[in-house]
């Protein structure tokens, strides 16, 4: 019986761990356009979307959703503060208003030099810290 207790208990802590990245948010999809994860290096990781939410397979456009400074602000907002590089991976072919603001942290930015057509309006506002931007 004991052993029983245990083995549940370890499973128990392993699905608990193993759902943590999910809960903290550290990871979604931004209208069913963008995939994006951040590292525990802080590297923010765009992706043009190749599933929905439901795992079903899309053509995403590759144009990120734009955002705002005050409501509507991106999935990543919250994490601002622990991103120190943005990587935006080829397939993107628009960077969203306000996409970055405040990614106080942010270095460094690639950029997809294949696709990239438009980078719109504020979408690095006050990212203090970018010193370095690169195409990949």
């Amino acid at each position: 019986m004991r052993k029983l207790v245990l083995l549940l208990l370890a499973i128990f802590f392993v699905a608990v761990d193993s759902f943590a990245d999910i809960a903290s948010g550290k990871s979604g999809t931004g209208n069913n356009v963008i995939d994006w994860v951040i590292s525990d290096d802080g590297t923010l990781t765009i992706t043009k979307a190749t599933t929905d939410k439901n795992g079903n397979a899309i053509t995403a456009s590759g144009n990120m959703p734009g955002y705002d400074s005050d409501a509507n602000m991106s999935p990543w907002y919250d994490f601002r503060s622990q991103i120190k590089k943005i990587v935006v991976s080829d397939g993107i072919v628009t960077i969203g208003t306000y996409s970055f603001y405040k990614c106080n942290a942010v270095t460094e930015v690639k950029f997809p030099a294949s696709s990239l057509k438009n980078i719109n309006g504020n979408a690095f506002k006050e990212c203090s810290a970018l010193e370095k931007t690169t195409g990949n």
